[in-house]
């Protein structure tokens, strides 16, 4: 329950604070990221800005190896040493294109109250890098679960080319070790 309780608050701030800054008129979902010519790769493609999926399992957005192979993939990556002090929440935005390529990346660090803080720079730089390098993102669309916007279920299920989706990590940090990766 506690875990519940700590998701919502965090995606309640995490909307919050990401739709801050993009000209409302500019925002199609809440939590929307724009191209930073200053952060992302120009050469990154969307493949059409009006079918970006928000954040939300339900669409089943999905990476090769599911949930355990992102932990043991962090497991195995995530090398730094414990620092005392270093405890809250990091969470990575950023968005999956429909090749399954990322990019436009976001940070937001958290402490145990939900007050925003800075981790030590090795600790969310090497996430950051971390979470950039990991490949297999995939998008399915099981018909039960599909929120088709009005097009029949079988084309869309059948034309995933045409849908980008917004993906994150949320890192439970505990003294610079990650303790677990939601969703």
């Amino acid at each position: 329950m506690k875990l519940i309780i700590v998701l919502l608050v965090l995606m309640l701030s995490f909307c919050t604070v990401f739709s801050q800054g993009i000209p409302e008129e500019n925002r199609i979902h809440v939590g929307d990221i724009p191209f930073d010519g200053a952060t992302d790769d120009a050469s990154f493609e969307i493949c059409n800005e009006m079918n970006v999926l928000p954040y939300n399992t339900r669409y089943g957005m999905y990476i090769e190896g599911e949930r355990y192979g992102v932990l043991q993939y962090f497991r195995e990556k995530y090398t730094i040493e414990p620092i005392n002090g270093q405890t809250g929440y990091i969470t990575i935005r950023f968005l999956v294109n429909c090749r399954g390529e990322t990019d436009r990346f976001r940070i937001y660090e958290m402490d145990n109250n939900m007050k925003e803080t800075t981790f030590e720079p090795i600790i969310s730089q090497t996430l950051l890098q971390l979470t950039k390098k990991l490949k297999g993102w995939k998008i399915q669309f099981p018909d039960k679960l599909l929120h088709t916007g009005g097009l029949p279920v079988n084309y869309v299920s059948e034309h995933p080319q045409l849908y980008d989706y917004y993906q994150y990590l949320l890192f439970k940090i505990k003294d610079g070790q990650i303790e677990t990766i939601l969703p």
